[in-house]
């Protein structure tokens, strides 16, 4: 403006990132005090790519790459990118003429940069030289916030893909979105507004040894018949749920550590007959509830450790089907809840530290064998109709330990119904074996039961180290 004056700009030291530190001085206006403000000017090297529009042939980057504005890779031509490359994304988009977001809830806006691969995307890092996408503003070049720019996605047009191997992404909205087969190995995507990595209607996603972290709402969406695989990964800091499986799409996890405000893992049945997950050997702590199934018929929940999950480890509702076999799950409010006529198998389980073991509610009639459901305040509660079978149903053998509770070993509040409670193990090894009777509230069938427990359980080996009862 006509009225500021320039005083003065002191140059300051020259980092090893090209990075001049500047202080400029200026007064507002005639007569006024000087007031500095302190930035940074990058240097452009020689190698530096300069890059914007679309990339019509087969091209490779390294050194330092900055983007402005979106970015296109052409249908056919693959964007190879070396290890070591900085790939500098200008956040605002100066030409909004060229927005599609065709098939993308997120994708179209007109404001902000979008990196958009029709092609194919090879990203060709190493773990001391990764490739990284991040944000360049006009204040730093470094930023760990979020929103900053819109994020990568890969379309489905023909031969269209991305294998990413040693790849940072950061200050998204969207860090990665894809309706393409996709692989991920030795990743990081952190700091994105909305969610880190979105996938619908591929047939095969592959994310091995990769972290999402510092996550808005979605660590990661699977969606519309995807089949993804989750392999050694970590999904952690983010504020709403970790991995979220909806319309027809399924989940194979394994070796994965889910952290989250609300869900560890979300599996909602949507617009589909058939969604489903596989969870096995992960850990799911420190969520709101460790794993929610909603309809979905095809969801097996096995080897894993919930522990700290504030409500619920694992809750299923509203005629759900889930097999819960061999986890620890310990250290919430409830540690198993089937409501609203849902169906689960829960066999092979150490269940203790609850408030409550395992809850069945409205209609629900869980079979549950060859647990350890021991040192909750109640091991096992029953409502609303809701007809546990614990030995003796029909479908369940008992052999369950359920012990050392606070309060209650079985609580049965549903009207008309007897809890088959058979051939298990209550902690008593004196004849005939029997839970202690101001401890069962309503009509529980506990005869016969056992005098000792099995041999081989979840909770045999932590015994004998702990020489506990």
């Amino acid at each position: 403006q006509d009225d500021i004056e320039l005083a003065h700009v002191v140059f300051g030291d020259f980092n090893n990132d090209n990075l001049l530190d500047i202080t400029f001085g200026a007064y507002d206006a005639p007569g006024s005090g000087m007031e500095e403000e302190a930035g940074q000017m990058y240097i452009m090297e020689g190698s530096d790519v300069w890059q914007q529009g679309t990339v019509s042939s087969n091209t490779t980057w390294s050194g330092n790459v900055f983007v402005y504005g979106d970015l296109n890779v052409a249908p056919g031509v693959t964007l190879t990118i070396d290890a070591g490359t900085d790939v500098w994304v200008w956040p605002n988009d100066p030409d909004s003429s060229d927005d599609t977001g065709a098939g993308y809830p997120a994708f179209g806006d007109s404001t902000m940069s979008e990196f958009r691969v029709y092609g194919f995307l090879d990203v060709n890092g190493t773990a001391s030289d990764p490739v990284k996408f991040q944000a360049w503003t006009a204040d730093s070049l470094v930023s760990a916030e979020r929103d900053i720019w819109k994020g990568i996605v890969v379309y489905d047009s023909s031969g269209a893909g991305a294998d990413l191997r040693y790849c940072q992404i950061r200050n998204a909205t969207f860090g990665l979105q894809s309706k393409a087969d996709i692989a991920l190995r030795h990743c990081t995507i952190e700091a994105a507004g909305y969610w880190g990595l979105y996938v619908g209607s591929a047939d095969s996603i592959y994310v091995a040894d990769t972290t999402i972290r510092d996550i808005g709402l979605l660590g990661m969406n699977v969606v519309d018949g995807t089949h993804a695989q989750l392999r050694d990964c970590e999904l952690t800091g983010i504020d709403g749920h970790a991995a979220a499986v909806s319309d027809g799409a399924i989940l194979y996890a394994d070796g994965t550590t889910f952290t989250a405000g609300v869900r560890g893992v979300s599996v909602v049945l949507g617009d589909s007959a058939t969604t489903g997950a596989v969870i096995d050997s992960c850990t799911i702590d420190d969520c709101d509830t460790g794993v929610y199934v909603y309809q979905a018929t095809d969801v097996t929940v096995s080897n894993c450790t919930l522990d700290g999950d504030t409500t619920n480890g694992i809750y299923c509702l509203d005629g759900a089907s889930i097999m819960v076999s061999d986890n620890t799950i310990k250290n919430s409010t409830i540690g198993i809840v089937c409501i609203d006529q849902s169906h689960a198998t829960i066999t092979g389980n150490l269940v203790r530290d609850n408030g409550a073991g395992i809850k069945a509610d409205d209609e629900s009639a869980p079979v549950i064998e060859d647990n350890d459901v021991i040192y909750n305040n109640s091991c096992v509660l029953a409502s609303n109709d809701a007809d546990p079978d614990l030995g003796g149903g029909g479908s369940s053998s008992g052999d369950n330990e359920i012990h050392h509770p606070t309060d209650f070993f079985v609580v049965n509040l549903s009207g008309g119904v007897t809890v088959m409670a058979e051939n298990n193990y209550w902690g008593n090894t004196v004849s005939p074996y029997q839970p202690k009777a101001s401890k069962v509230i309503g009509s529980v069938d506990t005869s016969p039961a056992v005098g000792s427990p099995p041999a081989i359980s979840p909770w045999a080996e932590e015994r004998e180290e702990q020489n506990l009862p």
